[in-house]
């Protein structure tokens, strides 16, 4: 009995270690290629493994790409910054300025992997339905706040949908893709622009 144990201890000490592995593969590949250009045999060769074990821990290159999100921890970076604009008593274009400056950080810290969740988002419905969410969840909490005046407006809604996605372009055209903008203005106009359409305005 004691054996069987030591036997399903080692084989799952062995499994977690081939998946933490292929996750730090995978991270390696989006990091340097983005999504579009990694394939799950760059993934499984970088792990020094096989399309037959990737296959055996991951659906697609995209739950790979979901395993480190979470090995980064970035969706719980993203919901301190969601706490962080919660605690705003009055989002003045000041206020949300200082806010965008942590989310400007916020993206740097994992830009090459931001790299891959936008490309992500292009091709993979459920990152395209996650970025919506996100979204929708920013809007709503600012309604709950009361800082809309007609949170019930779907022009608004509408708005501020366009609003942001725009803002996530630009975040990777400046942040990716190396277009030149003064911080200090960038951070300026998109709280400006987000202060604006929030309140209609």
């Amino acid at each position: 009995m004691a054996s069987d144990t030591r036997g399903r201890t080692l084989r799952q000490a062995q499994k977690m270690l081939t998946i933490e592995t292929l996750v730090t593969a995978a991270q390696g590949a989006f990091e340097e290629k983005g999504y579009l250009e990694v394939t799950v045999d760059d993934i499984a060769q970088r792990a020094g493994t096989s399309r037959p074990t990737f296959y055996a821990y991951f659906e697609s290159k995209a739950h790979a790409l979901e395993a480190v999100l979470r090995k980064l921890q970035l969706r719980e970076e993203y919901r301190l910054l969601l706490e962080q604009f919660s605690a705003l008593e009055e989002p003045s274009v000041d206020a949300l300025q200082a806010w965008f400056e942590g989310y400007v950080d916020f993206y740097e810290k994992n830009l090459r992997i931001h790299q891959a969740i936008h490309q992500a988002q292009v091709v993979e419905p459920a990152f395209a339905d996650a970025l919506v969410g996100q979204l929708n969840e920013f809007i709503d909490l600012w309604a709950s706040l009361g800082f809309v005046d007609d949170p019930d407006s779907e022009d608004l809604r509408l708005a501020a949908l366009m609003m942001f996605a725009l803002a996530n372009q630009f975040m990777y055209m400046w942040l990716v893709q190396g277009l030149e903008v003064d911080r200090n203005k960038a951070t300026r106009a998109l709280a400006e622009s987000l202060h604006a359409t929030l309140r209609g305005s």
